[in-house]
């Protein structure tokens, strides 16, 4: 199993900006492999055995990780995973990743989507939004890998005191910060990993009109709807 792991590792090894800190970034994976509780930095330094060391070389490790050439990897190893005649199944959905710290950039007060549908409970924390490629099996089932992954915090509300300019600023943010808009740039965005064609799989969140008008070329989008909805065909003008 460590041969396999560090395998994959050797891909995204140039991407760092030292040997020290790909091999702190390997220790902490490898550890989180391995950690049986909470799989958070201190679960992982402690199962590495190094909680009694100074830890701040860790946390400026996961300061300056670069994520976009390890996703980058991820997806190449993903596409090498499927057959290549045949599309590539991605499932995307948005989700609450729940904090403890008052100070975490993007943090709020956010639904809980687990709460019982009597009462509406908040929990604190990140909002976020993942794209995950289905990798199959023998037996016909698939394993979903994550190919991407983007923070969709929304912007603070500003007092209601605030001038004219400010609450236009802040409408606009609204907008441009929608799960939707989100979605569709990094929809456009994981276009260009390949030129097979791309299939969507959503819930009935991301299945709207803001986001089916800005689908990339080349994909399918397959999402739940409700059962009320209605659908037209394209209209089209007499030549």
């Amino acid at each position: 199993m460590s041969e396999a792991f560090d395998q994959l590792l050797e891909g995204i090894a140039p991407a760092f900006a030292s040997p020290e800190d790909f091999a702190r970034a390997r220790a902490q994976w490898l550890a989180g492999l391995l950690n049986l509780g909470r799989h958070t930095v201190t679960g992982a330094l402690s199962t590495a055995g190094s909680q009694h060391q100074d830890w701040s070389a860790e946390y400026r490790l996961l300061q300056r990780l670069p994520v976009e050439p390890i996703f980058d990897h991820v997806r190449r190893e993903a596409l090498a995973a499927t057959d290549a005649a045949r599309p590539w199944v991605v499932a995307l959905d948005d989700s609450i990743t729940r904090k403890t710290g008052r100070c975490i950039p993007g943090c709020g007060w956010r639904k809980d989507p687990l709460g019982p549908p009597f009462n509406v409970n908040f929990v604190w924390g990140q909002r976020v939004l993942q794209f995950s490629a289905a990798i199959p099996a023998t037996d016909g089932s698939a394993r979903l890998v994550p190919v991407d992954w983007q923070e969709a915090p929304l912007p603070k509300k500003p007092s209601r005191h605030a001038d004219e300019a400010t609450q236009a600023a802040y409408v606009e943010a609204r907008k441009q910060a929608n799960i939707n808009q989100v979605a569709a740039e990094r929809m456009a965005q994981l276009r260009t990993a390949t030129e097979r064609t791309i299939h969507w799989v959503s819930d009935g969140r991301f299945t709207n009109r803001t986001l089916l008008r800005r689908l990339p070329g080349n994909t399918v989008l397959i999402g739940r709807v409700r059962k009320d909805t209605k659908l037209y065909a394209t209209c089209r003008t007499e030549p």
